[in-house]
């Protein structure tokens, strides 16, 4: 599926991601599913690039730091979302239904053509 902006919806991936434990705290489901980058940050969203956090690990991917049982959490690196978001890509790709795979398949096809090229990353 492909919205507007050129950006990949791929709402099976979503799901699948609020029904993971946060990938940097480790805290029970259901998880908040952070887009990387951030959905304001540019104008293109691409759902196959997001990781389950809790609220406070949310809160620090955004820039913030919460404070959780008294501990400030500082933010996440750059770099540290992206191994997030490659870890979940293949967990996705491990554990997803085929229904769920082939939904992903789609919307990368969806992309690919509708923006001339490969997906990086």
């Amino acid at each position: 599926m492909l919205a507007k902006s050129g950006s990949l919806a791929c709402p099976e991936m979503l799901e699948f991601g609020r029904y993971q434990c946060c990938y940097v705290c480790g805290a029970s489901p259901p998880s908040e599913v952070h887009h990387e980058p951030s959905r304001g940050a540019s104008g293109v969203t691409r759902d196959d690039l997001v990781i389950p956090l809790c609220r406070a690990c949310h809160k620090a991917a955004g820039g913030e730091r919460p404070v959780v049982n008294g501990v400030v959490r500082e933010p996440l690196s750059r770099q540290h979302r992206y191994n997030l978001v490659r870890n979940f890509r293949l967990a996705f790709m491990d554990r997803a239904t085929s229904a769920q795979m082939s939904a992903y398949a789609a919307a990368r096809a969806a992309w690919r053509e509708a923006i001339g090229q490969e997906i990086p990353f």
